[in-house]
């Protein structure tokens, strides 16, 4: 037998990225899906439907005799440091997509980071915004000058996720913080047009719970003298869609 010479690929959590993520990479003729991993049950029983002939389980461990070429993991932030060291320890797969953040903390991102290098593979995370056509041309309109000489930025973004949800709730702790989250977005769109900035000072309200971080605004310097201001929450009202 001839054998397949597509891709072969698992995708670990399937909320709403993870369903997003396998629909579209299922339309590539050249790349199989060929393992899924969640913990509902019943999210795994419906997932057996359109996907026949992937490995469906709640295990990660099993991923490791699938012969993957790349596995995508679309869990809850908090999660992604052990679901993503799971992977390398268990040579799981070399190549590795997960959505942002590469993980809830600075030291953990670093250990994942060398783990890569080692393996001298593809890992990606998911900061989509730099290739969407409207901020590679503002990138583009400031490289050339077009503004002139650049003082100041201001950076934000708004939703109004959690704007309703009653002082004391948890709700908000599967998806970290605001930063983590939301703002992560800006924060990358911000190195990647502005280059390297220090923060100078910042503001953290817990609005919801004392370890839920809901509004936080800090202000950055960056080179010759740049300076910016951030404003991140997931509590405004009137942003039914992420602004």
């Amino acid at each position: 037998m001839t054998p397949d010479p597509r891709l072969r690929v698992g995708i670990v959590g399937l909320g709403k990225m993870g369903i997003m993520h396998a629909c579209l990479i299922n339309t590539f003729p050249d790349v199989l899906v060929a393992g899924l991993c969640d913990k509902s049950r019943l999210i795994r029983t419906i997932a057996k439907q359109p996907f026949k002939d992937a490995v469906v389980t709640d295990d990660i461990e099993d991923f490791a005799d699938l012969s993957l070429d790349a596995v995508f993991v679309l869990t809850p932030i908090p999660s992604h440091y052990p679901v993503i060291k799971a992977i390398y320890d268990k040579k799981v797969a070399n190549n590795v997509f997960v959505e942002k953040t590469l993980t809830a903390k600075y030291s953990q991102s670093e250990e994942l980071q060398a783990f890569a290098d080692q393996m001298e593979s593809v890992n990606m995370v998911g900061y989509m915004k730099r290739f969407g056509v409207t901020y590679n041309k503002a990138k583009s309109l400031l490289e050339q000058g077009v503004l002139g000489e650049l003082v100041f930025f201001q950076g934000y973004a708004f939703s109004s996720d959690f704007s309703g949800v009653p002082e004391g709730s948890t709700v908000t702790k599967a998806r970290g913080g605001v930063i983590e989250d939301l703002g992560s977005h800006i924060v990358d769109l911000a190195l990647w047009t502005f280059g390297d900035l220090k923060v100078t000072s910042t503001k953290v309200n817990f609005r919801i719970s004392p370890d839920s971080q809901d509004d936080v605004s800090f202000d950055v310097t960056g080179l010759d003298s740049l300076e910016g201001k951030f404003q991140v929450s997931w509590c405004r009202n009137g942003y039914r869609m992420p602004e």
